[in-house]
């Protein structure tokens, strides 16, 4: 997927919620519901606005979070 492609290092390493939601095939909701619950780990760049690193989108795809 070269969504998550870690190839080159200037491509930003975070994604927003509703992408990390639409390439794991989540509802927005959902998503919110598992980082509420400390399911998934984000980077809070402020108390509204988070983003998630590839490397923790990468682990959910690979072990699902619910």
């Amino acid at each position: 997927m070269t969504f998550l492609a870690d190839n080159n290092p200037q491509e930003c390493q975070t994604v927003s919620v509703d992408d990390a939601a639409m390439v794991l095939g989540y509802k927005r909701q959902t998503l919110y519901n598992a980082i509420k619950a400390g399911k998934v780990q984000v980077i809070r760049l402020s108390p509204r606005r988070m983003r998630i690193s590839k490397k923790e989108l990468k682990r959910i795809l690979d072990g699902g979070i619910l």
